[in-house]
């Protein structure tokens, strides 16, 4: 009913707009895709009715629709006059109309209008429609029974374009799923392809997000939104190779690119929708990450001037102006040079209020837009993976904002980070080139694809390991320990001797008795204790995982064979080793390797498997050992009281104390200095720990 007045007021305060109409006419298109006919339905009556034709007039409302949907109207047929918006009359539709009949009722509610403008002493009947929405014949059929035919489209767009504070918690509500599933699924879902080297195509990833983006539950919006009324206003866009920044792009088949990435969503709820778009860079170049400041600030200052003491022309120079002031002439690359955004609402994407230099119309409170400012088709020589050679890329940024009565509009999309630091991955940082995997020590594929993949695999597991290593090190600096703690390496999982021998078991009733008693030629491992439990000679011998030198797997028709390979004498002891066997047992013999065959290949390879996890614990483990061994002990960090407490802002800290750089600040007190990241994560130097204090101006990094 409210919406009902709105209408009813704005069309008396804006006849101009409504071209002198008596009435407007609605017919549902047969496509039900975004239409300005729906967006009335919806604004009016909050249902969408298809096969629906509606005239309304500052008097009356006719709608000329079927059982149901008439029934579903009956609340509003029930209205009196102290409702202040006039009574609903329904027609009701045959299953089967024919011509003659929709022309008999089109005729009835034409009549009824042309009535009401006799009355006000007029002879022509004025019908406002939708003029690109109602198909030329039924145009004509109006004509024919006796009306005049106006385009207020321009009308329905400056009604609908302004939210009442209803319509902006819907739309608050859409920004906050858009913002969820870009932060708690879709980016964690490109960071983990990302990390593991997966090979996962753009519209598989576009799917997958479009799953998500119609239950809100998997985001941790269950208890807050009704997961009927969630949608996806279009499927997600993913590109990382060829760019397309239109809202109507789709994403191709092609495997995702650890580059550039751009993500583009829009969330849909109680019709309302949102428009959100975040550019990932991985390992940016000096040029990218420039460019992206740039793109930032032009963002923001559109936004700033998007006020309704200001035009939308006025808005747009001040963000080619941020543009230029980075970089000259950077605006010439912005994706759409005549139209960054549009107006939104119900309805996705409104025709006349578009972000563009030609649109002059004064701007209201409540207004609500998708900004979208891209740099498209930028070229950059200096990534790490293309040294010399011109690589093409693009960057975008898009948000659903809100004018405000006072002041810049509001960001109805903030949740979704912007900043640098967070969509920018430094996969080289601080990190030595891996190198390369091991010529002999496993069976490799001839084919160069394969190997080629497994180098990848390789590396992308590496750069996993040293991140977890470097995180293990400082999680265990980060805890107060006595000096002596400080510089002995803790104990293994597993009981060791006094002279650090690991130990699998300590007495043979230990030994799982599953192996004990009945499956004797078992393989077991036993991950708890890092051991795995080998049938030798009909007898279970359990040997530390720390022995085992490698493992591996080959096909021998419908076996497979699982071939470990132990530390022997005269083998280079690697880094991390707890023991030299060699040294400690002169006199014994040694076993070299072991080879299992079984036609239960599932389960050999799943030992072949847990082996390998095994190590890579153990090595984690005795890599932070030995780094939180070589840790000097200082003391306590005494903080100052006084206020005025010198400070440094806006600075990096190398190494990164995550896998991407972030700002932070620095502080001095008492007796040395604390960094303190945007994060929340704090590193303590003190003063008297300081061996050198080296101070170099940092240009251009």
């Amino acid at each position: 009913i409210s919406h009902y007045r709105r209408l009813l007021d704005f069309w008396a305060g804006h006849s101009d707009l409504f071209m002198g109409s008596h009435a407007l006419f609605f017919a549902s298109p047969e496509n039900m895709d975004y239409s300005k006919t729906l967006a009335m339905q919806s604004w009016l009556f909050s249902y969408e009715f298809p096969k629906t034709m509606f005239m309304t007039s500052p008097a009356s409302c006719r709608v000329y629709t079927s059982g149901k949907k008439a029934d579903y109207l009956a609340p509003l047929i029930a209205l009196d006059s102290s409702s202040g918006v006039p009574a609903v009359s329904t027609i009701r539709r045959e299953r089967t109309p024919t011509e003659e009949n929709d022309r008999a009722n089109i005729q009835i509610m034409v009549d009824a209008i042309k009535e009401e403008a006799k009355a006000k002493g007029q002879e022509r009947a004025l019908v406002g429609v939708v003029a690109k929405e109602v198909p030329e014949a039924l145009q004509a059929t109006l004509r024919a029974c006796g009306a005049e035919v106006v385009d207020v489209t321009a009308a329905v767009s400056d009604l609908l374009i302004a939210k009442d504070p209803q319509e902006l918690e819907a739309i608050q509500l859409a920004a906050k799923l858009s913002c969820a599933v870009m932060g708690k699924a879709l980016i964690p879902r490109i960071e983990t392809i990302i990390d593991q080297n997966l090979k996962v195509t753009h519209k598989a990833i576009a799917t997958e997000m479009d799953a998500v983006l119609t239950d809100p539950a998997q985001v941790g919006l269950g208890a807050e939104m009704d997961r009927d009324l969630a949608e996806a206003c279009y499927t997600p866009i993913i590109q990382s190779d060829e760019f397309d920044l239109r809202p109507n792009a789709e994403s191709n088949e092609h495997e995702l690119q650890p580059q550039c990435v751009v993500l583009s969503l829009g969330a849909r709820y109680k019709g309302y929708c949102t428009n959100l778009a975040r550019t990932i860079l991985v390992d940016p170049t000096p040029d990218q990450t420039r460019r992206y400041k740039a793109l930032l600030e032009a963002e923001e200052a559109l936004v700033a001037n998007l006020t309704p003491s200001r035009t939308i022309p006025e808005a747009i120079a001040a963000a080619r102006a941020a543009l230029n002031k980075r970089e000259a002439g950077l605006d010439r690359f912005l994706s759409a040079s005549s139209n960054l955004g549009f107006g939104t609402g119900i309805e996705f994407r409104d025709g006349r209020w578009q972000v563009r230099d030609s649109c002059t119309l004064p701007l209201r409170a409540g207004m609500t837009f998708a900004l979208i400012v891209g740099l498209k088709d930028l070229e950059t020589t200096e990534h790490p993976d293309h040294k010399g050679q011109a690589c093409k890329y693009s960057l975008l940024l898009s948000d659903t904002v809100a004018v405000a009565g006072e002041g810049p509009a509001q960001i109805l999309t903030r949740a979704a980070t912007r900043k640098l630091s967070d969509v920018t991955y430094n996969l080289r940082e601080d990190t030595p080139a891996a190198p390369p995997p091991p010529k002999k020590e496993t069976r490799q594929s001839s084919k160069s694809g394969a190997a080629k993949r497994e180098a990848e695999e390789e590396a992308a597991r590496k750069r996993v390991e040293r991140e977890a290593a470097r995180r293990a090190a400082a999680a265990a600096a980060a805890k107060p320990k006595a000096s002596k703690a400080a510089t002995t390496p803790s104990s293994p999982a597993a009981p060791a001797t006094a002279d650090g021998l690991p130990v699998s078991y300590e007495n043979y009733e230990q030994i799982p008795q599953e192996i004990v008693r009945g499956a004797p030629c078992r393989i077991l491992v036993d991950a708890q204790r890092e051991t795995v439990i080998l049938p030798i000679s009909g007898m279970p011998v359990p040997v530390h995982v720390s022995n085992i030198k490698s493992c591996s797997t080959s096909e021998e028709r419908e076996y497979l064979s699982l071939r470990i390979d132990f530390f022997t004498p005269g083998q280079p002891i690697p880094a991390g080793m707890q023991y030299d066997p060699a040294q400690r047992f002169p006199q014994s013999a040694f076993l070299r390797e072991a080879v299992f065959r079984s036609t239960n290949t599932k389960a050999l390879a799943a030992v072949c498997r847990s082996l390998k996890e095994i190590q890579k614990r153990i090595k984690l483990r005795q890599r932070a050992q030995r780094e939180q061994a070589s840790l000097v002990v200082q003391e306590s960090l005494r903080l100052s009281a006084d206020r005025k407490l010198p400070k440094l802002r806006g600075l990096n800290c190398r190494p990164s104390l995550k896998a991407r750089r972030g700002a932070g600040d620095l502080e001095c007190h008492a007796n040395g200095f604390r960094f303190i990241s945007g994060k929340g994560e704090q590193v303590s130097v003190i003063f008297a720990n300081i061996k050198h204090a080296i101070f170099q101006p940092a240009a251009n990094d």
